[in-house]
């Protein structure tokens, strides 16, 4: 009887420390690198995985050139600027998401180019074409658009203002990031961003791992600092909203099952600037132009045909 209470025993304590160690594990080679080495998605990816084919000659009847710069740390950016055959009104920044590219967004090219604008698209850092290993959620993309304005400015010349910018998800909180320090951007429109990234990080996890645990969660977080060099707690666009001077609409759809439309509530009454909310209804996280159909279309052309002017 005692023999197998010490087996018994032993086996508890070893099961206890392989659960342990593959806790800890998980908590410093697995949860800190979700948010920051996200799934890069090629062209090539695209069509060989996904079976899914953006061809950039599908707009061919706008002059589409290729361009690269480099960022504050020596990445090489690889991106597109696309000219209408009229003369531009200004210049748009079109930034994707996690885990997306430039080609996955050119289906919001066209209305853009046919309301006379300059259109630019890049793959932000670790993601797409583009260098680097870690994406930082804005902590320093938002200083990449700076470099990328630097760089159309040099391409076209100064007639390639005014600027604007529009993004989606992480695309939308590095425009709101920019916008606080980017005067050169006279409006912006972000859909569908998360407000702080600590506080959403935490909703990710909480999804993965189905439980909200500081002794998780501080750890994996302090990792993903130490890895991708950065400050989660700086990564906060309802902080940068405050410092937004510039003209704002805010998109998010109140089906949202990835970001709550609540944080897009928070942003929008920390701005201070001209500003408009547009609830995308029934819209998920990443459907919103597809469910806002023709009214989507008209709230982003009305916009910015009322704040890019010379």
């Amino acid at each position: 009887m005692k023999r197998r209470y010490i087996v018994l025993s032993t086996s508890i304590i070893l099961l206890l420390i392989c659960v342990s160690s593959a806790v800890y594990w998980g908590i410093y080679n697995v949860l800190p690198y979700s948010a920051i080495k996200p799934f890069r998605i090629t062209p090539q990816i695209l069509e060989n995985k996904y079976h899914r084919i953006i061809e950039p000659h599908k707009y061919e009847q706008f002059r589409r050139n290729d361009f690269t710069f480099l960022t504050s740390d020596s990445l090489l950016i690889h991106g597109w600027f696309i000219q209408p055959h009229c003369k531009p009104k200004g210049t748009i920044l079109i930034l994707h998401g996690i885990a997306s590219n430039k080609e996955l967004m050119l289906p919001n090219v066209s209305t853009l180019l046919v309301d006379s604008f300059n259109v630019v698209l890049y793959d932000s850092r670790a993601h797409g074409e583009s260098g680097g290993e870690y994406c930082t959620l804005g902590y320093y993309e938002k200083n990449d658009v700076s470099k990328c304005i630097d760089k159309i400015i040099e391409i076209l010349g100064d007639s390639c203002a005014p600027f604007g910018i529009i993004g989606n998800s992480m695309g939308a909180a590095i425009t709101l990031q920019a916008m606080a320090q980017e005067k050169r951007i006279v409006c912006g429109v972000s859909e569908s961003s998360f407000a702080d990234l600590h506080e959403t990080m935490c909703d990710y996890l909480e999804q993965m791992i189905h439980v909200r645990w500081n002794w998780i969660t501080t750890p994996a977080f302090a990792r993903s600092e130490e890895i991708a060099h950065f400050h989660i707690c700086d990564v906060s666009p309802e902080n940068s909203a405050c410092s937004i001077t510039q003209p704002v609409l805010l998109i998010h759809g109140d089906a949202d099952e990835k970001i709550n439309i609540r944080y897009a509530h928070r942003i929008f009454d920390n701005l201070h600037s001209p500003k408009e909310f547009y609830t995308v209804h029934n819209a998920g996280h990443e459907n919103l132009r597809v469910m806002g159909g023709e009214e989507y279309t008209r709230r982003i052309h009305e916009f910015f045909g009322k704040w890019m002017v010379r």
